[in-house]
């Protein structure tokens, strides 16, 4: 696998677990609730961001390991 190919799977893999772990945080833990109203936007679109980032992520990895 090319090196910058590499570096992009690896990239994903980081990517998906702050995902993850930001879902879990914004479904699961109750502290969320707390935040004033524009934090917990804020964050709500940050994991909308990070997931369209790493929709690209993958449609470029697939791309490149199908060559």
């Amino acid at each position: 696998m090319a090196p910058h190919v590499e570096r992009m799977v690896n990239e994903q893999k980081e990517l998906s677990e702050k995902i993850e772990k930001l879902g879990a945080f914004i479904s699961e833990n109750p502290i969320f609730d707390t935040l004033a109203d524009e934090e917990q936007y804020d964050m709500h679109l940050q994991l909308q961001a990070m997931s369209m980032y790493n929709a690209v992520l993958m449609n470029r990895i697939k791309r490149a390991t199908a060559e």
